[in-house]
C-alpha cells in the first residue's frame, strides 16, 4: 500500500463507522418527540414502542367516539319533520321514543354520563348540519323528562344538566368487579380517585354515582368500605 492510499482508506473507515453509529434520520417516540441521542443504527430500532399505553374505552379520544356515533345514525334523522313535535298523542309517543333512544345511543357510544342541554343542542344531529333543523331547548327538556319517567335520567340541575343512565348501577357494579378480578387488581386497596384513572366506562362517572356503584358491591358482600367517608375500597374475593 502506498503512502498516498493510506489517508483515503482511513477516511473511508471513519465514514463507515460514523454511518453505523449515527442514523441518517432523527428518531421520534410515540408522542412525536425527538430523542436527544440515538446510537442504534436505523435497522435496529424496535418496530413497536416500548411505552405501555393506557388501555380501555376511555383511552379512545372523545372525537373518535363521537364519530363512531355519527356513523350509525338512523335514517329518519334526515327527515326535516322529525324536528317538529307531533300534536297527536300516538305520534308524539313515537317521536319521544325515537329521540330518547338516539340520546341514549349518543351517551353510550361516547361514554357520556352527564349532559348539559345547551351543549347537546349544538351537536349534530340534535342540531342537524345537513338540513338546517334542530331540536329546541324545550324539546330536549321533553326528551329528558321522558327518560326520567323511565328511570333512565335524573336532573342534576333542573332543566339544565342531567345524568343519563344508559347502563344501570347494577350493571356497572358487575363490570367493575369483573374487571378487578380478571386483571388481578382486586388484591389491591382502591380509592374512588384511583378508579377514575382506569379508562373504563365507569371511570368517568361522577364521584357520587361511582360511590353508589360501589355500594351495590358492598350490599352483595363483594366489596367493603375501609373508611367512614366512603373513599377507599377493598374488593372481596
Amino acid at each position: 500500500m502506498s503512502v498516498r492510499e493510506r489517508p483515503r482508506k482511513d477516511e473511508e473507515e471513519k465514514q463507515e463507522k460514523s454511518e453505523v453509529a449515527t442514523p441518517k434520520q432523527a428518531k421520534t417516540n410515540v408522542l412525536g418527540e425527538k430523542s436527544k441521542e440515538v446510537m442504534l443504527p436505523v435497522q435496529e430500532v424496535p418496530s413497536q414502542a416500548s411505552e405501555v399505553l393506557e388501555e380501555g374505552p376511555l383511552a379512545i379520544p372523545f372525537e373518535e367516539r363521537y364519530r363512531n356515533f355519527l356513523k350509525n345514525l338512523p335514517s329518519w334523522i334526515k327527515v326535516p319533520w322529525v324536528y317538529v313535535t307531533p300534536k297527536l298523542e300516538a305520534q308524539k309517543r313515537n317521536w319521544l321514543d325515537n329521540w330518547t333512544s338516539l340520546l341514549l345511543d349518543y351517551c353510550h357510544t361516547t361514554i357520556t354520563h352527564v349532559i348539559t342541554l345547551e351543549e347537546i343542542r349544538r351537536l349534530h344531529p340534535f342540531k342537524n348540519k345537513d338540513n338546517g333543523r334542530s331540536l329546541s331547548l324545550e324539546q330536549l327538556k321533553q326528551v329528558i323528562y321522558d327518560l326520567e319517567e323511565k328511570k333512565l335520567a335524573r336532573w342534576l340541575e333542573p332543566e339544565i344538566r342531567a345524568r343519563i343512565y344508559w347502563k344501570t348501577n347494577e350493571v356497572f357494579a358487575q363490570e367493575l368487579y369483573n374487571y378487578m378480578i380478571n386483571t388481578g387488581k382486586a388484591i389491591e386497596y382502591w380509592t374512588l380517585l384511583d378508579l377514575k384513572k382506569e379508562y373504563q366506562e365507569w371511570s368517568n362517572l361522577p364521584l357520587d354515582e361511582l360511590r353508589a356503584v360501589i355500594d351495590v358491591l358492598v350490599n352483595k358482600k363483594l366489596a367493603k368500605w375501609l373508611d367512614s367517608e366512603k373513599t377507599t375500597i377493598q374488593f372481596l374475593i
